[in-house]
């Protein structure tokens, strides 16, 4: 070989490109799961928003008006339900336990928020 001939053999290069697709498809993986991660965390803070939205308008109805309900569809995939326990946990209070439900990636997820509410 001649001492001015510069460059890379074959087998450089496909070595390189070898190392260069494994990290490739690394990161391709970790962007997957970073997109669905994000998706799962907007689902789940817009259930806590339906269901927090619940437990701020039964607060500002009258005592005598608060009762259980639902389910009700919100947005085609949340399903929220309300239920309204009398005298618990003592006396002249309402308990209210509020669940949102959905199903993300064939699973049911829900989230639930309750309060207590008194006379």
């Amino acid at each position: 070989m001649n001492r001015y001939q510069r460059g890379f053999t074959l087998i450089e290069c496909l070595v390189s490109m070898a190392v260069f697709l494994i990290v490739i498809m690394g990161l391709s993986s970790t962007t997957v799961m970073v997109i669905k991660g994000n998706s799962f965390s907007q689902t789940m803070s817009v259930a806590t928003a339906l269901a927090t939205d619940k437990v701020e308008n039964s607060q500002n109805m009258g005592y005598g008006q608060i009762a259980s309900g639902g389910p009700e569809t919100l947005q085609t995939i949340y399903t929220r339900q309300w239920t309204v326990t009398n005298n618990s946990p003592v006396s002249n209070t309402k308990t209210i336990a509020v669940s949102v439900s959905w199903i993300n990636q064939g699973l049911t997820r829900n989230v639930t928020l309750s309060t207590i509410i008194t006379r």
